[in-house]
């Protein structure tokens, strides 16, 4: 799992970032998770909400395990 934190020159916003890459069982490659959050650059609650906010979303995202089906699709 990856997070980071983005924005643009003028700070117009902030966006928190979460990859996350999975390898299923038997299956090739990975499967690729991403969350993305932005935030009011100028709002004066972003970083106090940020950190509130970023951990939970971690610990969320490294849990939840979206089934993804990896069957030949018919022609």
């Amino acid at each position: 799992m990856i997070s980071f934190i983005a924005w643009p020159d003028d700070s117009e916003y902030t966006e928190f970032n979460i990859f996350r890459y999975v390898r299923k069982p038997g299956m090739p490659g990975l499967v690729a998770y991403q969350f993305a959050y932005r935030f009011d650059g100028h709002a004066i609650d972003a970083g106090p909400l940020l950190r509130e906010l970023g951990g939970a979303w971690l610990e969320k995202f490294g849990s939840v395990d979206v089934p993804v089906n990896f069957a030949p699709l018919k022609k």
